[in-house]
């Protein structure tokens, strides 16, 4: 069960830290404890947890991504970026490696290029919300309001009940408005 899903990562830490006292050899509770240690503003911390499942698991690939945003938000962007690319040369056929690139150059401020990435993704997973929901944010930023709102729908028709794109749509909506009223 995935504890930091319900939003009490206090709770879920202590879990996930006896998990990973009891089980050591297993990468998802090392992965699901740097996940919840990142919620909770302790990136150094979930930054070994990441680590440790991947030394358990190298292709783990949310591991990856999770360990590359971390060490963007830490403002350690070209380590975020390195992580990301050895996965892509690593697992090429895997496109995730797309989505998570575009988080982490959108956490670098590289907004262009986190759409791009984020276009790719959704170019060979039209059918996954996530990544139609990063390119909305990301031409959102760039203030290309009317593509914003057109992902936000492609977003919606995969997850008709992603609040983070309703949110954002109606976000994005309004600022067309006022810039073209």
């Amino acid at each position: 069960m995935q504890l930091s899903a319900r939003g009490n990562h206090v709770s879920a830490l202590s879990s996930y830290h006896q998990a990973v006292e009891m089980d050591p050899a297993d990468a998802m509770k090392w992965f699901r404890y740097g996940e919840t240690l990142a919620a909770l503003d302790r990136r150094i911390e979930a930054l070994d947890a990441f680590d440790r499942a991947l030394e358990l698991d190298p292709g783990y690939v949310a591991a990856s991504g999770n360990k590359a945003v971390a060490l963007a938000v830490l403002g350690r962007g070209d380590e975020a970026l390195t992580v990301i690319e050895r996965f892509m040369k690593r697992s090429p056929e895997r496109p995730d490696g797309h989505l998570w690139r575009g988080r982490v150059l959108d956490h670098l401020g590289e907004i262009e290029q986190a759409a791009a990435a984020y276009r790719a993704y959704t170019d060979a997973h039209p059918k996954r919300s996530e990544g139609w929901q990063g390119l909305g944010h990301a031409l959102f930023r760039l203030q290309r309001y009317q593509e914003a709102i057109e992902a936000y729908d492609a977003a919606l028709a995969v997850d008709p009940g992603d609040r983070q794109s309703i949110r954002e749509h109606t976000l994005a909506g309004r600022a067309l408005k006022k810039k073209n009223p």
